[in-house]
């Protein structure tokens, strides 16, 4: 840890003698900040939007009627209570699993189209700001 030239005192205490310290302590850590900051979010400047495209939106709203949907027609398909003494078959779950699997597999889908939209438009802002 660095010490302050005029009193000792080590920088991020603050020090009564000096001002130099509480300087060197509010640059050191403004630094340290701006450091720590992770590249891939970027400033939002002033008139820019900062959200989904529409269709994205959408996509997401899609992909949970779509989990919910599966949920809800295996839940339908699911074979009730087979009866005193009697157990069904694992053909009995198949149409109840497969749309619960479907419902699944339509949700990762739309949500990654949707995300991928999302990437696309913050490529566009990105690259108009470079360009122009």
């Amino acid at each position: 840890m660095a010490k302050c030239n005029k009193c000792g005192v080590s920088i991020p205490m603050m020090c009564s003698l000096c001002e130099t310290c509480a300087e060197k302590a509010e640059a050191e850590a403004t630094t340290n900040f701006q450091d720590s900051r992770s590249p891939q979010f970027k400033e939002v400047q002033a008139g820019e939007v900062s959200s989904y495209p529409p269709l994205s939106i959408l996509l997401f709203i899609l992909a949970g009627l779509s989990m919910l949907g599966g949920m809800i027609l295996c839940g339908q398909l699911w074979p009730g209570d087979p009866g005193y003494g009697m157990e069904w078959q694992t053909a009995a779950y198949l149409p109840g699993l497969t749309a619960l699997t479907v419902g699944l597999i339509q949700f990762a889908l739309y949500t990654a189209v949707g995300l991928g939209l999302a990437y696309l438009k913050q490529i566009v802002i990105n690259t108009e700001h470079k360009i122009a």
